[in-house]
């Protein structure tokens, strides 16, 4: 990101009579800029055996979800998006293949031991007590949110 940055220097002259006058000179120059925020944190999905949890950043676009779908996409990612009870009820998606979600102020919970049994075998990472963390992107044009597990190939 460019940013251009402005500065004035405000120079103070005294003339043969002893008035002072002052004259502003600007100068601009080109600088790159990158900001830091101590606050500014990524989505993460810690997996375990029997559950996905997503920290509050990767929470936020589930604050409205009643129901989820969780799948896997061509490159072993765990893809998932969130469901209204409107959506759930228009009747277009499959009952028994969406899942309940437990929302909380700090995070959402997807808790199913066969939804993780089913996701290990397809992207072909050994879900244990541990919970693994991976990190996580939300694509706002397809309402999906999907965890970088990247398994195998």
């Amino acid at each position: 990101m460019n940013c251009f940055v402005s500065f004035c220097i405000l120079l103070y002259d005294v003339d043969e009579k002893g008035a002072g006058a002052y004259e502003k000179s600007f100068k601009s120059q080109s600088i790159m800029i990158r900001w830091f925020s101590p606050k500014a944190k990524e989505g993460i999905a810690s997996l375990n055996q029997s559950s996905i949890q997503l920290n509050a950043v990767a929470s936020t676009p589930f604050q409205y979800a009643f129901r989820v779908q969780v799948g896997v996409d061509e490159k072993n990612n765990i893809i998932i998006e969130p469901l209204t009870r409107d959506k759930v009820e228009s009747g277009v998606y499959d009952e028994y293949g969406l899942l309940k979600v437990q929302l909380a102020k700090t995070f959402t919970r997807i808790s199913s031991r066969d939804l993780m049994k089913g996701l290990s075998e397809m992207t072909g990472i050994h879900f244990g007590e541990e919970a693994q963390k991976f990190p996580t992107s939300w694509d706002e044009k397809i309402n999906q949110l999907t965890i970088h597990c990247g398994g195998k190939e």
